[in-house]
């Protein structure tokens, strides 16, 4: 189990005591004299930014009415407290961008609304994807459309995906709840993929007919169409060198859109093998 040093947390609650900044005079004056946090009197905490410190290259705190603290770790991120629910994506946010793995342990160290605040995000976050999920399967629709359509809202943008997308929460959440045959094709009652026939029509087709075409969508942005086609090639020719280097360059355009945009750990670690694997066969 992972510990946080006594080095760490005599840092951390000095951060705590000192984070009581001096405020400029041409700044509003509140009276807050009946406002608490935690059944502490807020004072002039009520006007402390909402600001991300690092107290070492791997400890940092995120100001506001109530702060939180992130420890990043060899094994994952600690996380302690979670702040007002009103203030705690924007919190959030600021810590995702210097998160170095995946969230491993929420300390909250009182049930008090200045410690919890963040944890109902994470509730409504779940609460709205199964209602999304069950409202579009009502609609008629198929297990991959809701893949494609379902987002997070704006609301709930500072959770981080870095450790699971949402659409593999909507495929497994539809498999588990037996909704996986949308009785359409019939072929999806029986144990083979639709893979096992891509040899057959790639023959058909012609394998430069396929990998033109696969590059053709890779270029229109379209990459996820472009990685079948690459697929079916180097099924059909596992050997084929046109295929893997098609194949290396719709990776590659996967990796980076992964990477600038959720930065899902277990997708980029993936991508990069895949591509590793691949341009071994190539001898690259």
């Amino acid at each position: 189990m992972l510990k946080i040093t006594g080095i760490v947390a005599t840092t951390l609650l000095s951060v705590m005591a000192t984070s009581v900044v001096a405020q400029e005079e041409s700044q509003i004056k509140l009276d807050t004299s009946d406002v608490r946090a935690g059944g502490t009197p807020v004072g002039d905490l009520i006007r402390i930014p909402i600001e991300r410190t690092a107290i070492t290259d791997n400890v940092f705190y995120v100001s506001g009415l109530a702060n939180v603290y992130m420890v990043n770790t060899s094994e994952g991120a600690i996380v302690i407290d979670t702040g007002f629910a009103h203030q705690a994506p924007k919190q959030m946010a600021l810590l995702k961008e210097v998160l170095t793995g995946p969230v491993k342990y929420i300390f909250l160290p009182q049930a008090q609304q200045d410690d919890i605040g963040g944890i109902p995000l994470i509730r409504d976050a779940a609460t709205y994807v199964h209602d999304e999920i069950w409202k579009g399967l009502s609609a008629g629709k198929d297990v991959y459309q809701l893949m494609r359509e379902i987002k997070l809202p704006e609301s709930m943008s500072g959770l981080s995906q870095q450790h699971g997308r949402v659409q593999w929460t909507v495929r497994e959440t539809v498999n588990q709840a037996g909704a996986w045959f949308p009785y359409r094709h019939t072929s999806e009652l029986y144990p083979y993929r639709p893979h096992e026939i891509c040899p057959n029509l790639v023959k058909m087709a012609g394998e430069e007919n396929v990998l033109k075409e696969a590059g053709a969508l890779r270029e229109a942005g379209k990459l996820e169409q472009a990685l079948m086609m690459t697929e079916a090639a180097a099924a059909a020719n596992p050997a084929s060198k046109y295929a893997m280097r098609e194949q290396v360059d719709v990776l590659k355009a996967l990796l980076k859109r992964a990477q600038e945009t959720h930065n899902t750990f277990s997708e980029v670690a993936w991508l990069q093998f895949q591509i590793r694997t691949v341009n071994k066969k190539l001898g690259e």
